[in-house]
């Protein structure tokens, strides 16, 4: 099963950029990429259950 990722950057370059990277390992999926953490709750809000883990 592969582990789910959230992308969370004010520098939409540097996340798309790490996206791409991570897209690259088979045990990982980035599931949403938002700009700031207003854009990132909006989308938990409408979409289905998420476990959180912050790094």
């Amino acid at each position: 099963m592969k582990k789910t990722i959230v992308i969370v950057d004010d520098h939409v370059l540097i996340a798309k950029a790490l996206e791409g990277i991570i897209d690259n390992f088979n045990e990982f999926e980035v599931i949403y990429v938002a700009e700031n953490g207003k854009d990132l709750i909006q989308k938990f809000e409408t979409t289905a259950k998420f476990r959180i883990s912050f790094f």
